[in-house]
């Protein structure tokens, strides 16, 4: 797997997203450090391997000031005046970032960055500069898709703000009586993929997620919404794209990216997440017809077993 290669199509991404964050100094911080990793293997000199470290670091240190800016809503002033200890010890506090970038957060800061900057004598061999860009690419990797996700939400938010018969129609299909949360969540699904310029044929799944979040979080405080939601039992843990709740009622909720061909293993993806959390009901999407809902299709099916299962389908 390139993940350099996938780092580049991020930040392409996000700067498709938001004009005010860039992210292309980072990238070129992991760049040099494998050119350094490389020129140590080539030339047989040690030094550039402790050189990859210190690239590494940057590329770390930068990717931190960014989501500080984006995930903490601060001003980009105020993210570069923040001593790098101080935001580290934000985001762990605060519980900003998501469980899977925290992992490799506190893995690379122990590791790697700690290690280096208060040790002026200390240097690192071929395996530890192949460790810290394996590491390092991993948690930027994560991070930008939370923030992705983050600038995502963001942006339906401010459209939506502009659109107050819209959010009187999700407010109204919240609060209808006769419909229970899965016909709620359809209901919404439909007005969401209504004349939405936000959404195209490239919208990717992250993106997706966020703004379906911000679509019904700023419209409605009643309804709850997760996403990358964490489940374990005994054999396997589970990563839910989307949980929603409102009041004793939970529903799943799994996106696919619209180029994604449709296949079963799919369906069976989501069966295994409701038995596995005992979730009565669950929806597949695929959005292929944004942003018009005139043609979606809906289908309902019933899963049986010692629970009964509900799983609709949405393409």
């Amino acid at each position: 797997m390139d993940t350099l290669n996938a780092i580049r199509e991020q930040i392409t991404e996000i700067r498709e997203l938001s004009s005010a964050v860039t992210l292309d100094k980072v990238l070129i911080h992991i760049e040099r450090a494998e050119f350094f990793y490389k020129e140590g293997r080539l030339n047989g000199d040690e030094n550039y391997f402790t050189d990859v470290i210190y690239r590494t670091n940057q590329a770390f240190e930068g990717s931190l000031r960014q989501s500080y800016m984006i995930l903490a809503e601060k001003s980009e002033s105020q993210a570069n005046n923040k001593r790098t200890v101080d935001i580290e010890d934000f985001f762990e506090t605060n519980s900003i970032f998501n469980e899977r970038v925290l992992h490799f957060f506190k893995n690379y800061r122990q590791e790697w960055r700690n290690k280096s900057t208060h040790d002026f004598k200390l240097f690192f061999d071929q395996s530890e500069a192949f460790l810290a860009i394996v590491n390092v690419s991993a948690y930027i990797y994560v991070l930008l898709n939370q923030i992705i996700e983050k600038l995502a939400f963001d942006n339906e938010k401010e459209r939506l703000k502009n659109e107050k018969e819209k959010q009187k129609l999700i407010q109204a299909i919240i609060k209808k009586p006769d419909l229970d949360l899965h016909e709620k969540i359809v209901e919404l699904i439909k007005e969401f993929s209504t004349e939405n310029k936000l959404l195209n044929s490239n919208t990717k799944e992250l993106e997706l997620i966020g703004m379906f979040s911000a679509f019904i979080k700023t419209a409605s405080k009643e309804i709850e919404v997760k996403t990358d939601v964490k489940h374990s039992d005994k054999n396997r843990s589970y990563r839910l794209d989307m949980l929603v709740e409102l009041g004793k009622e939970k529903l799943i909720i799994e996106f696919k990216r619209p180029s994604i061909r449709q296949t079963h293993s799919h369906e069976d993806q989501l069966l295994d997440y409701l038995t596995a959390t005992k979730i009565e009901q669950g929806i597949l999407w695929y959005p292929k017809n944004v942003p018009s809902s005139n043609f979606l299709e809906i289908d309902t099916m019933a899963h049986f077993g010692k629970e009964i299962y509900y799983t609709t389908t949405i393409k």
